[in-house]
This record gives structure tokens, sequence and C-alpha cells, in this order.
């Protein structure tokens, strides 16, 4: 579940309370909230007592007829303590089909003015107990839950709007370009391998586009566009360098990724997996990196120190590689607690045979950091910017 859908979800379930509390509160038999579907009424949340009326959620009726439509428009009270004794609702079917006794309806208003639906509750008969005064604390409750559906129409429609640029992204042939960054042999200097990362031709960062991508359920596509215009200019890559490309792990397991990567030499080839990203099915991960490796294809962990996995897991699951997080190295030559970290590290992976890279390595005094600790692999702006494959790698004496 996304941060988007976590969220969402926690409103609707504060609306299904609301209207609990204010149903039990009263002693009513049904509350619910109704949204104006053009020229239907929908029962967007309901909660009934035992001898309530079933109304279904998601079921909708014609909006006019109903106590909704007469409430909204000024033809019926918000209070009706006996709506048989009003000549509207006592015309109306539904006050003998359900019945409708004691009837108290608020119309949901957002901000800007425009009806969103009713808050309703009622009960079976008539209940004396019920005074007008009660209506004050339905209407309190209304113009809290008109916050939460408004908030929640809100993200919806911003949801839209992103999942319809991001599909523009995807199905733009020019939708994103390619550049490269080096790792390189922090004692040599000698470049081993480039990582492909993608640029957006609508301007968004890499990191927001692909976290918006993952919040509408496109990530995936979008991750598989990325990899494929890397692979389209492999044959540009010197014979012995590598090319890393990035994949979160619902990537790793989809059908389509595996399948693409048989194109290019398997021992010239590394995926990185990233740390950021909570693994939700471990078996398939791990599967998805059994086959990978049985191809000769390599695999680093992607931001280690800053994501979900410990090493355990990472043992667990298989890897070649582990790559840490630029959180970690920032300010290393400062900062001895990083220093005895990253001296674990190394440690580490002598003894399990990893190789370790240091990302995001900003400055030399870092740099000769990581080459004191014994860190073999680097890469970050201190030692060279991402660009296209024609600038890295281009003759000495081009400009």
């Amino acid at each position: 579940m996304t941060h988007t859908e976590e969220r969402d979800h926690a409103q609707i379930e504060a609306i299904r309370r609301t209207l609990r509390a204010v149903r039990e509160h009263l002693g009513l038999d049904v509350a619910f909230v109704s949204q104006f579907v053009d020229d239907r009424r929908v029962f967007l949340h309901v909660d009934t007592g035992a001898h309530g009326a079933r109304l279904e959620v998601g079921t909708s009726g014609p909006l006019e007829g109903s106590y909704c439509h007469y409430v909204t428009t000024g033809k019926l009270p918000q209070f009706l303590p006996d709506p048989k004794q009003h000549p509207v609702s006592a015309a109306l079917p539904v006050t003998a089909e359900l019945p409708v006794g004691t009837h108290l309806s608020v119309p949901i208003r957002f901000s800007d003015g425009r009806i969103y639906g009713t808050f309703c509750c009622f009960a079976h008969d008539v209940r004396l107990e019920i005074e007008p005064a009660d209506l004050r604390a339905v209407e309190m409750v209304a113009a809290l839950v008109a916050d939460y559906l408004e908030d929640l129409e809100r993200r919806k429609a911003d949801k839209r709007r992103r999942r319809d640029a991001i599909e523009g992204t995807i199905h733009d042939p020019h939708g994103l370009t390619i550049v490269f960054q080096p790792l390189v042999d922090i004692v040599s200097n000698q470049i081993v391998a480039v990582e492909a990362l993608s640029r957006f031709a609508n301007g968004t960062g890499p990191e927001r586009l692909f976290a918006d991508a993952f919040d509408v359920g496109l990530g995936v596509p979008l991750e598989l566009k990325s990899v494929a215009a890397a692979l389209r200019e492999f044959d540009q890559i010197p014979p012995d360098i590598r090319l890393n490309v990035n994949v979160s792990p619902d990537t790793l397991i989809s059908g389509p990724f595996a399948d693409m990567l048989t194109v290019v030499p398997a021992d010239r080839l590394v995926v990185e997996v990233t740390e950021h990203a909570a693994i939700r099915d471990q078996p398939a991960v791990k599967a998805a990196r059994e086959r990978l490796s049985a191809l000769g294809i390599r695999i680093s962990i992607d931001d280690v120190g800053a994501g979900f996995s410990g090493l355990s897991r990472i043992l667990d699951t298989g890897a070649d590689e582990l790559k840490m997080d630029r959180a970690i190295v920032h300010n290393v030559d400062v900062d001895p607690v990083k220093q005895a970290m990253i001296d674990a590290f190394v440690g580490f992976c002598e003894r399990t045979g990893f190789g370790l890279v240091a990302e995001g390595i900003e400055t030399a005094d870092e740099l000769a950091t990581l080459r004191s600790l014994g860190v073999a692999l680097g890469q970050g702006y201190e030692i060279a910017r991402p660009g296209p494959l024609d600038v890295l790698f281009a003759p000495a004496g081009d400009s």
C-alpha cells in the first residue's frame, strides 16, 4: 500500500467511525454519507444498528424523490421529528417502505460552496427524545466529514493528474533520456562500470518522478522503459566496462524484466536493486535474483544502510555487491562513527566475497578517506558527473 493509499484508508476509516459514533450517540438506526453524482444519490458510507435497514455501500438511486434532494433544495427541514407529519416527506414512498421515522440530514458542502452530498441519520420510528438541538451535533460532524471528503477528492484529482503525466512520459518516445555515471577503481581511477540514470523531458527530478510513478501504480512500467532505453545504448559502452541498471524489487520480479536482459552479454551487466523500497514478496525476490545469477548477471544492493533490509536479509536473498548509501559517505572524512561503520563494511565484504561501492562521493577529502579505509570502488560528483556516453568515453584530446 502506498503512502497516499494509507492516508486515504485512514481518512475513510475516520469517516466510518464518525458515522457510528453519531448514530450510537443519538440512538438512531441508520447513518450514511451520500454523494451526488449527476442525477443520482450514491451511498458512499453506511453504518446501521442491529435493526437498521441494510443500505449497501456503492448502491444508488435517483436523487430526485430522495430526502437528500429535498433537504438540499430547502423543501424539507434538516430536522424531521416525524416525516409523516410533513406534506413533502409524507408523500415520498421511501417514508413508508423503509420506514423512515425521526430524520436528521445536513448537506455536505465543500469550501468552494459546492454540495457534495448529505450526512443523514434516522430511526425507523418516531423518537421523541431527539430534539432540534441534536441537529447542531450533526452539523458539526457534517462539516468535519466535508473536510475529510474534500481532502480525499483533492488527492484523487492530484493522483489522476500525476498518473496522466507519467503515462504521457511512458508513451512518449522522447519522454526520457539516459545519462551514465562512472563507477571507478578509486586507487587506479579507472572506470569499471557505468550506471544508467534517467532524465525526464518534463523536467521533473528522477527521484520524484519514480516515487510518483510507484504511488500511482506505474512504477514498474516506468522502470522497464528506463532499462530498455539504457540497453539500447549498450553497444556504445567499451567492451571492458560493465553496465549497471536500477530497478525496484517489484520490477525485479516482473515477468518482462528478465527477458529484456538477454539482449546483452550477461557478464557485463549489473542489476542494482534499491533498498529504499520495501520487499513485499521476499521469496519471489530471492527467486528472481537466483535466476539472474544463473544467467551470469551480477546483483548489487543499492542504498545499503538507508533502506529496509538488514545484512542478514541481503545474505539470505543473494547478491554480489553492496552499494553504500550516500548518507553514510557524506562527511566521512570528519565523522569517526561513519569511518568505523565503513571499516566494518570493508571487513564484512572481504570475508564474504561481496564487492563494495561507495556512492555519493562529493569531495576530495571524502574520496581520500574512503581510499584509506580500503573501499575499492567509488562513484560521485567528485569523480565524474553523469553524462552521455560519447562524452564520458571521448578520445583523449577531443573537446
